[in-house]
Protein backbone atom coordinates (compact mmCIF):
# COMPACT_ATOMS: atom_id res chain seq x y z
CA UNK A 1 0.00 0.00 0.00
CA UNK A 2 1.14 3.57 -0.43
CA UNK A 3 1.66 6.71 1.35
CA UNK A 4 -1.07 8.16 0.18
CA UNK A 5 -3.65 5.22 1.19
CA UNK A 6 -1.75 4.78 4.61
CA UNK A 7 -2.40 7.95 5.66
CA UNK A 8 -6.09 8.05 5.08
CA UNK A 9 -6.13 4.99 7.14
CA UNK A 10 -4.29 5.94 9.55
CA UNK A 11 -6.66 8.51 9.82
CA UNK A 12 -9.74 6.53 9.75
CA UNK A 13 -8.46 4.32 12.47
CA UNK A 14 -7.54 7.24 14.97
CA UNK A 15 -11.00 8.73 14.56
CA UNK A 16 -13.22 5.62 14.40
CA UNK A 17 -15.64 4.91 15.80
CA UNK A 18 -16.35 8.60 14.08
CA UNK A 19 -15.86 8.97 10.33
CA UNK A 20 -12.91 10.87 9.14
CA UNK A 21 -12.51 13.49 6.54
CA UNK A 22 -10.47 15.63 4.34
CA UNK A 23 -9.15 16.75 1.47
CA UNK A 24 -6.35 15.50 -1.44
CA UNK A 25 -4.36 18.59 -2.87
CA UNK A 26 -1.74 17.93 -5.69
CA UNK A 27 1.07 20.57 -6.62
CA UNK A 28 2.06 19.42 -9.88
CA UNK A 29 3.10 15.20 -9.15
CA UNK A 30 2.94 15.83 -5.23
CA UNK A 31 0.11 14.68 -4.05
CA UNK A 32 -0.79 15.55 -0.18
CA UNK A 33 -3.64 14.89 2.42
CA UNK A 34 -5.09 17.92 4.20
CA UNK A 35 -7.04 15.92 7.60
CA UNK A 36 -9.95 17.92 8.61
CA UNK A 37 -12.31 17.61 11.47
CA UNK A 38 -15.91 16.03 11.58
CA UNK A 39 -18.62 18.44 12.46
CA UNK A 40 -21.77 16.47 11.77
CA UNK A 41 -24.18 15.93 14.25
CA UNK A 42 -23.48 12.67 14.25
CA UNK A 43 -20.31 11.68 12.94
CA UNK A 44 -20.55 7.68 13.57
CA UNK A 45 -22.91 7.83 10.51
CA UNK A 46 -22.13 10.88 8.52
CA UNK A 47 -19.52 13.65 8.14
CA UNK A 48 -19.57 17.07 7.64
CA UNK A 49 -16.01 18.28 6.65
CA UNK A 50 -14.96 21.41 8.83
CA UNK A 51 -14.39 24.37 6.46
CA UNK A 52 -10.54 25.21 8.04
CA UNK A 53 -9.46 22.49 5.87
CA UNK A 54 -10.40 24.19 2.77
CA UNK A 55 -8.12 27.23 4.29
CA UNK A 56 -5.25 24.83 4.69
CA UNK A 57 -4.62 24.49 0.64
CA UNK A 58 -2.26 26.54 -0.51
CA UNK A 59 -2.36 28.97 -3.36
CA UNK A 60 -0.41 27.15 -5.23
CA UNK A 61 -2.05 23.74 -4.73
CA UNK A 62 -5.89 22.62 -6.64
CA UNK A 63 -8.15 20.21 -4.73
CA UNK A 64 -7.88 17.22 -6.33
CA UNK A 65 -10.18 14.65 -4.16
CA UNK A 66 -11.78 14.21 -0.78
CA UNK A 67 -11.56 11.10 1.27
CA UNK A 68 -14.01 9.94 4.49
CA UNK A 69 -14.46 6.96 6.18
CA UNK A 70 -17.18 4.37 7.05
CA UNK A 71 -17.17 2.98 10.00
CA UNK A 72 -20.13 0.86 10.15
CA UNK A 73 -19.94 -0.93 7.13
CA UNK A 74 -17.79 -1.72 3.79
CA UNK A 75 -16.45 1.21 1.47
CA UNK A 76 -19.24 0.71 -0.91
CA UNK A 77 -20.31 4.53 -1.94
CA UNK A 78 -23.76 5.60 -0.28
CA UNK A 79 -26.05 6.88 -2.42
CA UNK A 80 -25.49 10.40 -0.66
CA UNK A 81 -21.90 9.83 -1.47
CA UNK A 82 -22.10 9.74 -5.10
CA UNK A 83 -24.37 12.75 -5.01
CA UNK A 84 -21.98 14.80 -3.45
CA UNK A 85 -19.36 13.37 -5.06
CA UNK A 86 -21.42 14.65 -8.33
CA UNK A 87 -21.45 18.08 -6.67
CA UNK A 88 -17.81 18.40 -5.71
CA UNK A 89 -16.53 17.52 -9.24
CA UNK A 90 -13.61 15.38 -7.96
CA UNK A 91 -12.99 12.06 -7.02
CA UNK A 92 -14.06 10.76 -3.66
CA UNK A 93 -12.07 7.90 -1.77
CA UNK A 94 -13.67 5.89 0.77
CA UNK A 95 -11.73 3.81 2.99
CA UNK A 96 -12.57 2.01 6.54
CA UNK A 97 -10.72 1.32 10.13
CA UNK A 98 -10.34 -2.56 8.44
CA UNK A 99 -8.26 -1.66 5.20
CA UNK A 100 -11.09 -1.72 3.11
CA UNK A 101 -10.93 1.08 0.38
CA UNK A 102 -12.94 2.56 -2.52
CA UNK A 103 -12.50 5.11 -5.23
CA UNK A 104 -15.75 6.87 -6.99
CA UNK A 105 -15.89 9.75 -9.53
CA UNK A 106 -18.06 12.01 -11.24
CA UNK A 107 -20.04 9.90 -13.30
CA UNK A 108 -23.19 12.14 -13.84
CA UNK A 109 -25.04 10.07 -11.21
CA UNK A 110 -28.64 11.37 -10.30
CA UNK A 111 -30.05 10.12 -7.48
CA UNK A 112 -33.23 9.33 -7.82
CA UNK A 113 -36.22 11.41 -6.48
CA UNK A 114 -38.16 9.10 -4.33
CA UNK A 115 -36.37 7.11 -1.47
CA UNK A 116 -33.30 8.86 -0.88
CA UNK A 117 -32.17 8.83 2.11
CA UNK A 118 -31.86 11.85 4.24
CA UNK A 119 -28.75 13.79 4.82
CA UNK A 120 -29.22 17.52 5.99
CA UNK A 121 -27.11 19.55 2.82
CA UNK A 122 -26.83 16.74 0.51
CA UNK A 123 -30.38 15.02 0.28
CA UNK A 124 -32.65 17.50 2.48
CA UNK A 125 -35.53 19.27 0.97
CA UNK A 126 -33.83 21.81 -0.34
CA UNK A 127 -31.97 19.56 -2.71
CA UNK A 128 -34.65 17.68 -3.57
CA UNK A 129 -36.34 20.86 -5.29
CA UNK A 130 -32.88 21.57 -6.68
CA UNK A 131 -32.03 18.83 -8.45
CA UNK A 132 -35.92 18.49 -9.80
CA UNK A 133 -36.37 21.59 -11.24
CA UNK A 134 -32.88 21.63 -12.62
CA UNK A 135 -33.06 18.00 -14.15
CA UNK A 136 -36.77 19.08 -15.40
CA UNK A 137 -36.95 22.12 -16.36
CA UNK A 138 -33.33 23.48 -16.61
CA UNK A 139 -33.72 25.62 -13.40
CA UNK A 140 -30.09 26.60 -11.80
CA UNK A 141 -30.34 27.76 -7.99
CA UNK A 142 -27.24 28.41 -5.99
CA UNK A 143 -26.34 25.73 -2.96
CA UNK A 144 -27.20 27.89 -0.37
CA UNK A 145 -24.98 27.23 2.63
CA UNK A 146 -28.02 25.98 5.59
CA UNK A 147 -26.82 25.35 8.94
CA UNK A 148 -28.92 22.63 10.54
CA UNK A 149 -31.95 23.74 11.66
CA UNK A 150 -31.70 27.30 11.01
CA UNK A 151 -35.04 27.96 11.85
CA UNK A 152 -33.96 28.20 15.33
CA UNK A 153 -31.13 30.39 14.71
CA UNK A 154 -33.31 33.20 13.32
CA UNK A 155 -33.01 32.37 10.05
CA UNK A 156 -35.90 32.22 7.02
CA UNK A 157 -33.83 31.20 4.12
CA UNK A 158 -36.59 29.90 2.03
CA UNK A 159 -38.54 33.19 2.50
CA UNK A 160 -35.25 35.23 1.81
CA UNK A 161 -33.85 33.32 -1.25
CA UNK A 162 -37.07 32.58 -3.28
CA UNK A 163 -37.51 35.26 -5.19
CA UNK A 164 -33.84 35.97 -6.14
CA UNK A 165 -34.26 31.84 -7.33
CA UNK A 166 -37.02 33.30 -9.85
CA UNK A 167 -39.63 32.12 -8.29
CA UNK A 168 -42.87 34.62 -7.41
CA UNK A 169 -46.11 34.26 -5.47
CA UNK A 170 -49.44 32.59 -6.82
CA UNK A 171 -52.77 34.66 -5.26
CA UNK A 172 -55.56 33.20 -7.73
CA UNK A 173 -55.72 29.56 -6.13
CA UNK A 174 -54.79 27.70 -9.62
CA UNK A 175 -52.13 25.00 -8.75
CA UNK A 176 -49.89 23.30 -11.50
CA UNK A 177 -47.32 20.76 -11.81
CA UNK A 178 -44.05 22.31 -10.84
CA UNK A 179 -45.82 24.63 -8.27
CA UNK A 180 -43.47 25.18 -4.98
CA UNK A 181 -45.01 24.85 -2.04
CA UNK A 182 -43.08 26.13 1.83
CA UNK A 183 -44.38 24.93 4.77
CA UNK A 184 -43.57 25.12 8.21
CA UNK A 185 -42.67 21.56 9.61
CA UNK A 186 -43.14 22.11 13.62
CA UNK A 187 -41.24 25.71 13.19
CA UNK A 188 -42.08 29.15 13.45
CA UNK A 189 -41.09 30.14 9.73
CA UNK A 190 -40.89 28.02 6.64
CA UNK A 191 -38.33 25.47 6.87
CA UNK A 192 -39.61 22.79 4.31
CA UNK A 193 -40.82 22.76 0.93
CA UNK A 194 -42.80 20.10 -1.23
CA UNK A 195 -43.06 20.43 -5.33
CA UNK A 196 -46.55 20.04 -6.50
CA UNK A 197 -46.53 16.70 -9.18
CA UNK A 198 -49.66 17.64 -10.65
CA UNK A 199 -51.99 14.47 -9.87
CA UNK A 200 -52.83 15.59 -6.15
CA UNK A 201 -49.81 14.49 -4.94
CA UNK A 202 -46.62 16.36 -3.46
CA UNK A 203 -43.01 15.62 -4.10
CA UNK A 204 -40.76 16.24 -0.73
CA UNK A 205 -38.19 14.93 1.52
CA UNK A 206 -38.91 15.34 5.96
CA UNK A 207 -35.80 15.19 7.78
CA UNK A 208 -35.22 11.13 9.36
CA UNK A 209 -37.19 10.05 6.39
CA UNK A 210 -36.52 9.40 2.86
CA UNK A 211 -37.98 11.06 0.13
CA UNK A 212 -41.36 10.39 -1.11
CA UNK A 213 -44.66 11.42 -3.04
CA UNK A 214 -47.07 11.61 -0.81
CA UNK A 215 -50.71 13.08 -1.15
CA UNK A 216 -51.21 17.23 -1.02
CA UNK A 217 -53.65 17.39 1.67
CA UNK A 218 -54.20 17.22 5.89
CA UNK A 219 -51.03 18.62 7.83
CA UNK A 220 -49.09 19.73 4.45
CA UNK A 221 -51.99 21.61 3.09
CA UNK A 222 -52.82 23.52 6.65
CA UNK A 223 -48.99 24.39 7.03
CA UNK A 224 -48.75 25.82 3.72
CA UNK A 225 -47.23 29.11 4.11
CA UNK A 226 -46.36 30.19 0.78
CA UNK A 227 -47.49 28.88 -2.84
CA UNK A 228 -45.08 29.59 -5.33
CA UNK A 229 -44.58 29.38 -9.20
CA UNK A 230 -41.18 29.81 -10.94
CA UNK A 231 -41.32 32.58 -13.72
CA UNK A 232 -40.71 30.23 -17.18
CA UNK A 233 -43.63 29.10 -16.18
CA UNK A 234 -45.85 32.30 -14.73
CA UNK A 235 -48.46 33.97 -16.07
CA UNK A 236 -51.11 36.55 -14.75
CA UNK A 237 -51.73 34.27 -11.61
CA UNK A 238 -48.38 35.35 -10.29
CA UNK A 239 -46.58 38.81 -8.39
CA UNK A 240 -43.71 39.31 -6.70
Amino acid sequence: MNQFFEGMLEHARRDSPNEACGLVVARGNKVRLVPGRNLAEDPKFDFDLDPQAWLEVRDDEEVVGMYHSHTNGGPEPSMADRSSCELHGVPWHIVTPEGGYMRIEPSGFRAPYRGRPYVYGVHDCFSLIRDWYEWEWGVLMPNYTRQPEFWKKGESLYEDHYAECGFRLVEDGSVERGDLFFIQYRSDVPNHSAIYMGDGSILHHVGGRLSSIDPWSGYWVSHMTHHLRHNTRMGSTAHG
